[in-house]
């Protein structure tokens, strides 16, 4: 089923050899990938429980190891919070993130030199993530010098870290944008493509009759 802008489909779809981005058919190249989907709620759950969480957790526990061995009501309250949060709450939330997510294989088309003027940008998101990244493990660090923590220089350099990263790393590709009737609602298409996909479904449908 295909709309002015997105495309209703099953678990696998092979779509026509038409770039996604201009809708031309020019040079192309072919791609191929399964994409996923989660929740939206779930999904923001799920990153800034792993970018921020995780350094947290990691700076409790070396707080914990750098303070005296006497046990106090804070140190014992801190310890049993990181051990439900690593042991229970991220395993739970990543456990039913799993099973909401759903897939589908899908093989596209897209022009050589959209594909080239995307890997420049990729390069660019890899800088940003590697630059964010080493700012947030030096916040984790710190830790070991200073008797405070960095809760905040964490979040703020991690979570964008892991948003960076994950850009770096897409492809030009459709994404699923939900679930309707049992279906996958794909998008990220130039009007272009889709009107070239609704006059070839025209074509084949006056050529059977």
């Amino acid at each position: 089923m295909v709309s002015s802008e997105c495309i209703l489909c099953g678990p696998e779809v092979r779509l026509p050899e038409v770039c996604i981005r201009t809708g031309d058919r020019g040079e192309l190249q072919r791609l191929s990938d399964e994409l996923r989907w989660t929740p939206t709620w779930l999904h923001r759950i799920r990153v800034i429980l792993l970018a921020m969480g995780l350094p947290v957790a990691v700076q409790l526990l070396v707080i914990r190891a750098t303070q005296p061995i006497q046990s106090t009501p804070q140190i014992t309250w801190m310890s049993a919070l990181v051990f439900v949060f690593v042991c229970i709450v991220l395993p739970a939330v990543l456990w039913v993130a799993a099973r909401a997510t759903s897939r589908i294989q899908v093989t596209w088309y897209v022009e050589t030199d959209v594909i080239r003027r995307h890997r420049r940008k990729q390069k660019t998101w890899m800088f940003i993530a590697c630059v964010l990244g080493g700012m947030s493990v030096a916040s984790v660090l710190l830790t070991l010098v200073e008797s405070e923590s960095f809760f905040l220089f964490t979040f703020w350099t991690g979570l964008p870290a892991v948003i960076s990263l994950g850009w770096s790393r897409q492809l030009i590709q459709p994404h699923v944008i939900g679930t309707h009737q049992g279906l996958h609602i794909l998008a990220g298409f130039n009007p272009l493509f889709l009107q070239e996909v609704l006059s070839i479904i025209d074509r084949q449908g006056e050529d059977t009759k």
